[in-house]
């Protein structure tokens, strides 16, 4: 998620600060400094509970980020009021919660600003699964997995010039990474390129019932 990182609460609030004042609507008072409030708080849980080793460790934007990324964002004085109820409502007690409200914060930045053309696939954030990608004409492209099919299906698809794709929700992240290669083996997709050998399997394991194709674009005439 790169190396950024603030280098200390002075230097977190003062992003905060600033992101407040280039906002291009009235902010009153009492929400600005409930805004800084929210950016202390996050600021000092963010230095306990090894947040910095965990955020690392699941590839997750850290809470002091997910917090100016969301800030950034807004567009009127509802959506920013919006933002101060959802960290109030954000409950501070383990990882598990954490790294799902973290996959749904960054989630919820995303299609805010693809709003106009990307599905809302939020049923998928934090799903653990194996995916495939077609071109306008229903080819496969590409196969992958992800522990945050909501969130990759979308990101690759972009990344792999896709249009549709169909995915299956597995139990854990090893099931996913076994399906993956033996699709990819088996099927041999363009785009992939790790595992995409010349010769076929002689394993066979059972089929995996894949979700109907969908595009992740919003309708057009061309679909």
């Amino acid at each position: 998620m790169g190396n950024f990182k603030y280098k200390n609460i002075i230097h977190f609030t003062n992003t905060c600060k600033k992101i407040i004042r280039e906002c291009d609507f009235d902010i009153d008072e009492q929400t600005k400094n409930n805004i800084l409030d929210k950016a202390n708080h996050i600021w000092f849980f963010s230095s306990i509970n090894n947040h910095q080793e965990f955020v690392e460790e699941k590839d997750l934007l850290p809470l002091t980020h997910s917090f100016t990324m969301e800030l950034g964002s807004v567009r009127n004085i509802n959506e920013l009021k919006d933002i101060n109820i959802m960290y109030n409502s954000l409950q501070l007690v383990n990882n598990s919660e954490m790294e799902e409200w973290l996959r749904l914060s960054n989630y919820r930045k995303f299609i805010k600003e693809n709003s106009n053309y990307v599905i809302d696939l939020a049923y998928l954030v934090g799903k653990i699964g194996v995916y495939k990608l077609y071109n306008k004409e229903k080819e496969l492209i590409y196969m992958g997995k992800s522990r945050d099919l909501g969130s990759r299906i979308i990101s690759s698809g972009m990344e792999q010039g896709g249009y549709f794709f169909s995915y299956s929700n597995m139990q854990n992240e090893s099931d996913a990474c076994i399906y993956e290669a033996y699709y990819i083996a088996l099927l041999k997709p363009r785009n992939n390129v790790t595992g995409n050998v010349k010769d076929a399997p002689t394993i066979k394991l059972d089929d995996l019932k894949f979700s109907n194709i969908q595009t992740f674009f919003k309708k057009d005439d061309n679909i």
